[in-house]
């Protein structure tokens, strides 16, 4: 049994280490743009101080482009938020299909990269289970790596 629990703690940090690589990955791209942005309004700025008029529809442009960015990190860091408190009980009720949804989500940047796109089909009823919240979405993650990675 001890070995079992030695294939699950790494196969366990080895999914929270790929999903947790993945979100900061978007929240530093994210962070990217809106210095970039940053910049950008800076530029204006110091334009304007000189006497050119500032154009008022490029930092409306600027100013949508940052709270689109703002609301993409504010969603990562909440798919990262959940996926964190999945370890929070040893023990909880589950929805399969809200379960592999959740990880869908926070997988889908590796999963865009590998070019795949995944459809889900609902069951006719709810599949409630008792189980391992984070062992659970490891699971399905590394089914979804797998299909992943199989030639088509």
């Amino acid at each position: 049994m001890a070995n079992n629990d030695n294939i699950l703690a790494r196969s366990g940090l080895n999914f929270f280490g790929k999903m947790s690589a993945s979100a900061t990955h978007e929240i530093k791209n994210t962070l990217a743009i809106i210095n970039e942005n940053a910049g950008l309004m800076e530029d204006l700025s110091m334009m304007a101080q000189k006497g050119t008029p500032l154009p008022l529809d490029r930092i409306t442009n600027i100013s949508q482009r940052v709270t689109k960015q703002v609301q993409r990190a504010d969603l990562v860091l909440n798919k990262l938020n959940r996926f964190s408190h999945s370890v929070d009980q040893e023990t909880q009720t589950a929805d399969l299909e809200k379960t592999i949804y959740v990880v869908l989500n926070l997988a889908s940047r590796l999963i865009e990269m590998k070019g795949i796109t995944i459809k889900v089909s609902a069951p006719s009823a709810p599949i409630l289970i008792s189980t391992n919240l984070f062992y659970l979405q490891n699971i399905i993650w590394r089914a979804i790596e797998t299909m992943c990675n199989t030639p088509q």
